[in-house]
């Protein structure tokens, strides 16, 4: 527990020092700003807090899919009473704000793991 947080801590230090903006498909994420921008649209999509913190433990995993249990102890540092089904909505919610066709996901798959970014 202390390892990831001062894992965390730092993480948090190199991104808001640089303000990065990472690739996800064809948006680009800015975390520092709570931002998404879409070139095929050419919008400024804005992100809840905990949209971004899914965002970004997604994007720390690569490829990989990310446990929804992972999940809910990431979202749990904003409030300790979010449930399994607050979490699939948020999902929901943030597939909506990415994928061309959120019913038909090509960015954020959700699998019986948990949850999955295509980068």
């Amino acid at each position: 527990g202390v390892l990831l947080a001062r894992l965390r801590a730092q993480m948090r230090l190199h991104e808001s020092g640089e303000d990065p903006v990472f690739p996800i498909g064809p948006i680009r994420f800015r975390p520092s700003a709570n931002q998404l921008f879409d070139p095929r649209s050419k919008q400024r999509i804005r992100l809840t807090r905990k949209e971004t913190a899914i965002l970004r433990l997604l994007y720390r995993a690569g490829n990989k899919p990310v446990t929804w249990e992972g999940l809910l102890q990431e979202l749990r540092h904003f409030n300790a009473r979010i449930t399994p089904q607050i979490l699939r909505d948020q999902v929901e919610i943030l597939r909506g704000k990415i994928e061309e066709d959120p019913a038909w996901g090509q960015i954020l798959i959700v699998c019986d793991e948990g949850l999955r970014l295509v980068r």
